[in-house]
């Protein structure tokens, strides 16, 4: 008659708990850096038909306006930078000066021109003939997460991106 029953008490978890937690946090984590690859990918292509879309403008405006057309680094959106990073705007630019279009480079991105040429200045040139007057090699840099990641373009005369 004096039997008393006694409740285990547990202090923390059992260990299928733990594991089913970590197992879940580590899909979450997962997922939310593909996603994070996925935004960077997605930049990389805005950035790629922007830049193809400047060049094949710049190409059409030369042919059409029957004037030299550049694609240059910019300051200050009205005219070309004598550098060769951009890191603030890219644009089209005839040879009178009127600008065609401008595009920000995106934030921690930078493009390097590289002429095939040295002495050809840091702008992709367009004859009025379509084609370029100093064709070279182009490197659009970003950085993420502390890496710089690149990807070069190369230009040849017929202004064709390769």
């Amino acid at each position: 008659m004096g039997q008393k029953r006694y409740r285990w008490r547990w202090g923390g978890y059992t260990l299928l708990e733990l594991m089913l937690g970590l197992s879940l946090v580590g899909v979450l984590v997962s997922l939310g850096y593909q996603g994070v690859s996925l935004l960077e990918a997605q930049a990389e292509q805005q950035f790629m038909r922007q830049f193809t879309q400047s060049i094949r403008l710049a190409k059409l405006a030369a042919l059409s306006h029957q004037q030299q057309a550049r694609v240059c680094g910019s300051d200050d959106q009205r005219s070309c930078s004598p550098y060769a990073v951009w890191d603030r705007y890219w644009i089209v630019v005839l040879e009178g000066g009127k600008v065609l279009a401008s595009y920000p480079v995106l934030k921690g991105a930078r493009i390097e021109f590289h002429p095939f040429h040295p002495g050809r200045g840091h702008a992709l040139r367009i004859d009025p003939n379509g084609m370029s007057y100093n064709n070279g090699t182009f490197t659009y840099t970003y950085d993420y997460q502390g890496q710089s990641r690149s990807r070069p373009l190369v230009t040849n005369n017929a202004v064709r991106l390769y």
